[in-house]
């Protein structure tokens, strides 16, 4: 017995020795990939610390230029920045998505992002995919008259009080606002849409709101058990109580868009309504889903109809979350670089100036130009593609599980289930595809030769394959649109059909945009991620 003693603590010390460090350091088949630290093959410690100071971009980028294209950092994690058995393969062919995309569920219900399994994931892309199609945003009569309307009603008037006034701008807050209005819009409709272009109070309330949350999702994103446990066995609130609050807010709120959007459809009895008035999205997904519901043979009940509203305006919810921050953060930096660089805006304005219809802010009955007119502007076009790799708004990683043996990059035989990702701070700062990456150089799209296409094959702002941002068209349109209108005072003549290209075409057909406060205009580490100041203040002076 007294021998048993002794050996067991030590037949446990060993085991424990094998399991923890022999194994994954120097028997796994992860073994053979560089890590990105002495302790990332037996200890994720080293990782979760730098994801706590946020840090973890930076990081992974300085461990690729050190180490290659294949990077371990954690026991089961793995960092790739290559196309060939890395983000093509990963991403394009339907590896499954690991726990950490569930704490992007809203109402406690799957959305199309927070789904894990590639199967339910692409029955809820079919619901919607099309109406965020390039084809149908063009000639969608709906997406037009919104755009048009928040430009020209509520974008364009604030810049023009502005600068008649010689006031300064913070155009952070003002691009949040008009991405949430223009994606609410196509998704409730106008009538059932925010308007925080011009309810000041409610928007800098739901920012104030919004961001606030921010500190504390790291306990959410990478330690969601450990920290629901804390809370409920020790009595340790990682997270503080006004988190839970406000992310009840942010839902009742969407859900009162919804609930008016429903109204709207009852109301509108299957008739046609006023281009803009269409709930679009909310229609489409709410009507998707029942059709599902009927060839399942389930009876609508009560229970059955209350779980599918839910998953709706989950769904909703999780669009505009993402729509106004990441299309609000590539405004601002289109916005940021335009306005230290006197000479680019110029040529930018000699370009706008060949738009027909104009978008001059002096025109009595604005009108959109054709949405294709727009899109075939090329320093307009290579300004935007400049911005997202450079300044792009989601960075880091997304995360994937390997299948059974697996290749990453020169790396065969890998088994399943280790987390893999890439992210694009990374890949956008690839010196052979991008030189000198860290400059701010839309000409560098122009680039024939094949170049161009090679460009666009590494920028990574929406990610890639079947589970890419399906709002990537909305976006880019919608970001042209806040851009236009800033330049182009002027832009109050368009029409609104793409958002984003028209904005920006109006702001610099009408004014140029100059810097007066940018201090914290360098870019936070993390997964989503805005200017560290929270603000970029500007002032408008129009053309003469």
């Amino acid at each position: 017995m007294p021998a048993l003693l002794v050996l067991a603590p030590i037949f446990l010390a060993a085991l424990s020795l094998y399991h923890f460090i022999i194994q994954p350091v120097f028997l796994s088949p992860l073994a053979k990939i560089p890590t990105a630290h002495p302790t990332a093959a037996f200890s994720p410690l080293w990782l979760l610390w730098v994801r706590y100071r946020a840090r973890e971009n930076k990081t992974l980028y300085a461990a690729h230029s050190r180490l290659g294209p294949v990077v371990r950092i954690a026991p089961n994690e793995v960092s790739v920045c290559c196309q060939e058995n890395g983000v093509k393969v990963i991403y394009g062919k339907g590896w499954e998505k690991p726990q950490w995309h569930e704490a992007f569920e809203n109402f406690g219900v799957p959305n199309l992002f927070s789904t894990r399994w590639s199967g339910p994931h692409a029955i809820r892309k079919r619901r919607i995919s099309n109406i965020f199609s390039k084809s149908y945003l063009h000639s969608s009569a709906d997406f037009a008259a919104l755009v048009r309307t928040i430009i020209y009603d509520r974008y364009l008037p604030l810049i023009s009080g502005h600068a008649a006034r010689r006031e300064l701008v913070n155009v952070v807050e003002l691009n949040y606002s008009a991405m949430m209005d223009v994606a609410s819009a196509y998704l409730l409709g106008l009538p059932n849409s925010s308007n925080f272009l011009q309810d000041v109070e409610l928007r800098r309330n739901w920012l104030k709101g919004y961001r606030s949350r921010i500190p504390h999702m790291f306990w959410i994103y990478y330690l969601p058990n450990f920290t629901t446990w804390a809370a409920n066995r020790l009595g340790i609130n990682f997270v503080p109580s006004y988190v839970d609050d406000v992310t009840a807010d942010i839902e009742a709120w969407c859900m009162g868009l919804c609930n008016k959007a429903e109204a709207s459809i009852a109301a509108a009895g299957g008739k046609e309504v006023k281009p803009g008035d269409t709930p679009v999205a909310y229609r489409q997904l709410k009507s998707a889903w029942e059709q599902e519901r009927k060839k399942e043979g389930k009876e609508i009940t009560p229970d059955v109809m209350q779980s599918g509203r839910l998953e709706v305006a989950s769904e909703m919810l999780d669009d505009l979350v993402a729509a106004h921050e990441t299309s609000g953060i590539t405004m601002t930096y289109v916005l940021w670089e335009l306005s230290r660089d006197l000479s680019l805006q110029n040529r930018l304005h000699k370009e706008l100036v060949t738009l027909d219809p104009s978008t001059s802010f002096s025109i009595n009955t604005p009108s959109l130009p054709p949405p294709k007119a727009v899109d075939s502007l090329p320093l307009l076009d290579a300004i935007l593609m400049e911005t997202l790799r450079r300044h792009s708004s989601l960075q880091g990683p997304l995360h994937r599980v390997t299948p059974p043996n697996a290749t990453l990059g020169p790396y065969s035989g890998l088994p399943a289930n280790v987390v893999v990702h890439a992210n694009a701070y990374t890949l956008h700062r690839n010196p052979e595809i991008f030189p000198d990456p860290e400059k701010y150089w839309p000409d560098r799209w122009f680039e024939e030769d094949g170049d161009a296409g090679r460009k666009e094959t590494w920028l990574w702002s929406f990610g890639s394959g079947g589970r890419m941002c399906v709002g990537s068209h909305l976006a880019i349109l919608c970001m042209f649109a806040p851009t236009h209108t800033v330049l182009a005072f002027v832009l109050v003549a368009n029409e609104g059909k793409i958002a984003m290209k028209h904005i920006i075409s109006a702001i610099y057909r009408n004014y140029t945009t100059r810097i007066v406060d940018d201090e914290g205009i360098e870019q936070e580490d993390g997964f989503i991620v805005g200017p560290r100041g929270n603000k970029l203040v500007l002032v408008f002076e129009p053309r003469k």
